[in-house]
């Protein structure tokens, strides 16, 4: 027969179940994992920051690839009937890792589909590939997470590796040309303008505000995030610390 606790006690078993396991190496929570009434406890201001950053770059790589689907619309066509929102949808905001395999790729993510997107011969839509292949990395490089916990931690290294494959992209569409000497995918075009009569960021200036945010987020996890999660010991009494594989 199921006990009910009282709501205040049904918190505390929560919050001490979730620390009970906090001395494991691997991490056991996702977002939807935690109980709502615990959330908020394990919450610190660096977790609120590692979701900013994440948005922040979630948003960034969607304005990026409608972006390069305005320079390319010729990719698009590749895909009939298809719209941007539709492709959109398929990569962004909320795919996980293993949601980014696709038949039109063989399946392929990460370095390797980036590399896609610059092949010469690859016939298939290279904004597309180049777009599972940079947000694959970045699920990577974000432990898979939608939303961080005190429980969950990021690896430094990796989040550098995905700032610097970022790089290599700006530069890629800038000196990958096919045999007719032009871009393969073009990142440059007639300027569009915001409703402030701004003109819109270019794919080379959007990319390089997400390297900015990785290069903050190496600082925030190499340094910050652990002092937070000492302080957050001698409060909460434990926390998990997990490794990106």
């Amino acid at each position: 027969m199921n006990t009910i606790y009282p709501h205040g006690i049904r918190v505390g078993l929560a919050l001490t179940l979730v620390l009970a396991l906090a001395g494991c190496k691997t991490d056991l929570f996702s977002t939807q994992d935690i109980p709502e009434e615990v959330k908020g406890i394990a919450k610190t201001s660096v977790d609120y920051a590692l979701d900013a950053h994440l948005n922040a770059t979630t948003e960034g790589l969607e304005e990026l690839m409608r972006e390069l689907y305005r320079l390319n619309p010729e990719e698009l066509e590749k895909m009939p009937g298809a719209t941007v929102d539709e492709r959109v949808a398929l990569v962004l905001p909320d795919r996980t890792y293993d949601e980014l395999r696709f038949g039109e790729l063989n399946s392929h993510r990460g370095t390797e589909a980036m590399q896609l997107a610059f092949e010469p011969r690859f016939i298939g839509d290279r904004v597309f590939a180049l777009m599972v292949g940079i947000v694959s990395q970045m699920r990577i490089a974000y432990n898979d997470k939608l939303e961080f916990f005190a429980l969950n931690r990021l690896d430094s290294e990796n989040l550098e590796n995905f700032a610097n494959n970022l790089e290599i992209v700006r530069v890629s569409l800038k000196r990958r040309t096919g045999s007719d000497g032009q871009p393969i995918i073009r990142h440059e075009g007639d300027a569009q303008l915001l409703e402030s009569g701004l003109p819109k960021p270019t794919p080379e200036q959007i990319l390089d505000q997400l390297v900015g945010h990785q290069r903050v987020l190496v600082t925030i996890t190499s340094g910050w995030r652990d002092r937070a999660h000492q302080a957050a010991v001698r409060t909460m009494g434990a926390v998990i610390m997990l490794p990106i594989p």
